[in-house]
């Protein structure tokens, strides 16, 4: 028995001393699961901190022949962060409202000291305005995940013919404060069309559905001609078949969402993103002579839906001589992060 293991023990040593280990070129690589290493040799600058992965930042400073390091000068670490004699950079770094640049020089008790720059960056807002890919940045929390907040309006929907003039119900929205996100995938993201406005005596038609990661809104419903128009399941329905005193469309329920809160019905929802205030979904004015859009990307009357707003469409006018509805505007992603 003790002669098989000595013999086992041999083989998995000669298979072992055939396998080279693989040799670490890159300037930053992870040290472990709990830390990022970056070799000073070839490191002048690290990447950015972003808002949504300042918590849990641990960076290990390395560098051949080095066994301790410091902080030398008069520059410093950005704030909420510490380096020990080891080198391990640890803390979170404390939120700002503008990118904020730390200038600093680690001495390495060997070899030359080194100057480095390392950004920590304010709240960033995004818009998607078409079908992409986001890629999660990937920084130097020990977090796997990060927290964003997500904006998302589906496509309005397109307005009625002047048979019954009814605009277009404004896209569904969601609005997701607390959104997880894993570092460093790719999230799909898809942009709901507006729908056509109706023609001959047809309805306006849906606008469709927007997409990101697992959330979901749904377009608005199309608006009345002579027959119905059809709204998505939870979608904000376009303006009813009537004759001028029927004014705006996107007057019905308020759309649902799978997670998050949905826009109200017809009307526009403000939401601030890194200080700015965001309107979309307005229904679209109907075609009457007194009809009027819902803020929020409705089509005036005559008017199609804003682009990327999930405004609807208005109806179709007879007193302008524009028989068909107009089409509703597409929908749009904002991510905060």
């Amino acid at each position: 028995m003790k002669k098989t293991v000595v013999i086992m023990a041999s083989l998995l040593a000669a298979f072992l001393a055939g396998c080279p280990m693989p040799a670490n070129n890159g300037a930053e690589s992870a040290g472990s699961t709990d830390k990022h290493s970056v070799n000073l040799a070839s490191t002048s600058s690290l990447r950015g901190i972003f808002d949504s992965q300042r918590e849990s930042i641990k960076v290990q400073f390395v560098l051949s022949g080095a066994s301790t390091f410091e902080i030398s000068g008069a520059g410093a670490l950005p704030a909420g962060l510490t380096m020990n004699e080891n080198g391990l950079v640890s803390g979170s770094a404390t939120a700002v409202t503008s990118d904020t640049t730390a200038n600093f020089t680690v001495k390495p008790n060997v070899g030359a000291s080194k100057d480095l720059t390392w950004v920590v960056k304010a709240p960033t807002t995004m818009k998607f305005t078409r079908d992409s890919t986001w890629k999660v940045p990937d920084g130097y929390s020990t977090n796997t995940t990060a927290t964003i907040q997500v904006l998302i309006a589906g496509g309005g929907g397109g307005g009625g013919t002047d048979e019954g003039h009814g605009g277009g119900g404004g896209g569904g929205q969601v609005v997701e404060a607390n959104h997880q996100v894993r570092l460093g995938s790719s999230i799909a993201i898809k942009i709901g069309a507006g729908g056509t406005g109706g023609a001959g005596v047809a309805p306006g038609n849906p606008g469709a559905t927007t997409e990101f990661d697992t959330l979901r809104a749904v377009g608005g419903g199309g608006g009345d001609s002579t027959t119905k128009g059809v709204t998505p399941i939870g979608g904000n329905p376009g303006g009813l078949r009537g004759w001028l005193d029927d004014k705006t469309g996107g007057q019905g329920a308020s759309g649902t969402a799978v997670t998050g809160v949905s826009g109200t019905a017809g009307r526009a929802s403000t939401n601030q993103y890194n200080n700015m205030t965001i309107t979309l979904g307005g229904g679209g004015a109907s075609g009457s002579i007194d009809g009027v859009a819902g803020s929020g990307g409705g089509g005036g009357r005559g008017q199609p839906g804003g682009a990327n707003t999930g405004g609807g469409g208005s109806g179709g006018d007879v007193f302008r001589d524009q028989p068909s509805g107009n089409a509703g505007g597409s929908g749009v992603v904002y991510i905060n992060y």
